[in-house]
């Protein structure tokens, strides 16, 4: 990906826009400020992991793995 892109995917994370599927961009993106910005919108606590679709907690957690997103795995697997 390109890195205008990512920054583009970063600002429209950090600003509100955070559907499931730009949360799934945005980890799916090589950097890790991408992964870091996908993971302030996820609930912090496991209570609030019981909200996420389980579908897409999964899918976020596979490309996290996939992209070694390390920080971002182990947010979500503590959530979990």
């Amino acid at each position: 990906m390109v890195a205008g892109a990512e920054d583009d995917i970063v600002q429209a994370v950090t600003h509100g826009c955070n559907s499931a599927g730009l949360r799934q961009l945005a980890m799916n993106c090589s950097s890790s400020v991408a992964a870091e910005a996908a993971l302030q919108c996820l609930p912090a606590t496991a209570t609030g992991a019981a909200l996420l679709d389980p579908g897409v907690a999964g899918k976020l957690l596979l490309t996290a793995a996939a992209r070694q997103h390390a920080t971002a795995v182990q947010h979500m697997l503590m959530m979990h």
